[in-house]
């Protein structure tokens, strides 16, 4: 496979990987706040990180399907600004996520990696090798490692929600304290299901990374998604939580059915 070839295929996992769905930031979009210009700088910050993952494949699609180059100087300065400028949002981001904080860091540091990595491959001249181009590839290699675990993530929630529920209904659900049911197997990725609310695991506050609820007589049986052991662990007690699972979806017997893709 040619280097143009293997840039896009490797840019559109990264993009499998890593693209969620655009942000609403209702508080901007409530009838009681009037949108004004001190407004724009967070929503251009919130869609510009929404969209980033396409810029790997939007280069590498330029690179190989156009005779355009980045000018080397020119592609150092723009990876050494979205450097910048993807290291301070990520930790600005990963410390105000709670329990999701190193999932947070992972996504948003080896996401500006792959922006980086891809500004500067979309600078390598027809059919050079160098020190350079080897370097660029190597540091798309980590969010390509990333963006397979993510996907990789997602078949292991549904392996282990067929293991546990058998053949009794069940649903999944991200905790919200709100009833929002996964509606698409994109939400089951390892990038998209986990929690980024503030109150997990403090004393008065808990808030679980995924929720699988399986029914059964006895009312039904919750578990909460793990990351790093990539499996659903038992919920003991989860009426004492004080933002409660109950309610966060209702159980079928179909449930992978209703799901879409994305």
């Amino acid at each position: 496979m040619t280097f143009p070839r293997l840039f896009i295929a490797v840019a559109l996992l990264i993009a499998a990987g890593y693209l969620q769905d655009p942000p609403v930031p209702e508080s901007l979009f409530t009838r009681s706040h009037e949108f004004s210009l001190s407004d724009l700088p967070a929503l251009l910050t919130l869609y510009a990180v929404a969209f980033a993952p396409l810029v790997p494949l939007v280069l590498a699609l330029i690179r190989g399907l156009t005779h355009f180059r980045l000018h080397r100087g020119l592609a150092f300065v723009l990876a050494g600004l979205t450097g910048l400028f993807g290291f301070v949002i990520t930790l600005f981001g990963g410390a105000f996520s709670g329990g999701g904080a190193p999932i947070v860091w992972l996504q948003g540091f080896t996401l500006t990696i792959a922006v980086c990595a891809s500004l500067l491959l979309a600078s390598r001249k027809e059919g050079e090798v160098s020190e350079f181009r080897r370097f660029s590839w190597k540091l798309l290699m980590l969010p390509a490692a990333v963006a397979l675990w993510s996907l990789v993530s997602a078949g292991g929630v549904m392996l282990s929600a067929n293991r546990i529920a058998g053949d009794r209904p069940f649903c999944l659900a991200p905790h919200t304290g709100k009833t929002e049911p996964v509606r698409s197997f994109a939400q089951l990725r390892g990038l998209s299901f986990y929690t980024t609310d503030s109150g997990y695991k403090v004393t008065s506050m808990w808030y679980f990374h995924g929720l699988l609820f399986v029914a059964q007589e006895s009312g039904g049986v919750f578990y909460n998604w793990s990351p790093r052991r990539m499996r659903f662990d038992r919920i003991p007690h989860p009426t004492r939580m004080f933002v409660s699972p109950v309610g966060a979806c209702s159980p079928r017997q179909d449930f992978w059915r209703t799901l879409s893709i994305i």
